[in-house]
């Protein structure tokens, strides 16, 4: 996953540098026989690996985000983050749920409010804002071997940045990188999302 994320950054950065408007994306438009909405809401949804600052150490993470227009190229979002020493717990297949078997572990939801560029082929987006985290922070372990963690739910500072290529106007793939901040859980990373939009109206006939 490290490789892929790596590679697909200088692929994006090359793709975005070197992509070029075709048509005015400022309004509806047809293209390659599809009517297409500009600006209409969005969302990313990936996986990656953070570094929690607090354990020193590598961990996956999934989000999903959706971003709403409020006007011209700002955009309101909110979304889901979850950072831990592993994803799926063994014998449990539900993500979206901490455990007490847990070393360390966070969700953290958000609002969000930030600006956007997009294009026919590119979007990209920057985005701020206050967030509620909860989840288990690492205690200490027992001379058993036993661990023990501490439980929170703490208010946090939530912070990302997504470059994305669209191979269609309304779906793409792209980079995530984000911050998260709160006091008991500190963490940062990137992500390799995907990018989809409701911007797609019809598709004309004969296409």
């Amino acid at each position: 996953m490290k490789k892929i994320i790596t590679t697909s950054f200088f692929l994006l950065v090359g793709l975005f540098l070197f992509s070029q408007n075709e048509v005015d994306v400022e309004r509806e438009f047809i293209y390659r026989g599809k009517h297409y909405i500009p600006h209409s809401p969005y969302w990313t949804v990936g996986t990656g690996y953070g570094y929690n600052f607090d354990e020193a150490v590598v961990e996956p993470n999934l989000f999903v985000d959706l971003h709403y227009r409020l006007f011209k190229e700002h955009y309101f979002g909110t979304g889901f983050l979850l950072s831990r020493n592993q994803i799926l717990a063994k014998g449990y297949d539900n993500i979206f749920l901490t455990h007490d078997y847990l070393k360390h572990s966070v969700i953290n939801a958000h609002v969000t409010y930030g600006w956007r560029g997009v294009g026919l082929k590119y979007n990209w987006g920057v985005f701020v804002g206050p967030s509620l985290n909860w989840g288990f922070d690492y205690a200490y372990t027992d001379t058993a071997g036993n661990y023990f963690v501490n439980p929170f739910l703490e208010p946090g500072l939530f912070v990302s940045g997504e470059i994305t290529y669209k191979y269609f106007f309304d779906m793409g793939i792209g980079l995530t990188a984000w911050a998260s901040v709160n006091k008991s859980y500190q963490a940062a990373g990137i992500s390799l999302h995907l990018y989809f939009s409701a911007a797609l109206k019809r598709t004309l006939a004969g296409y």
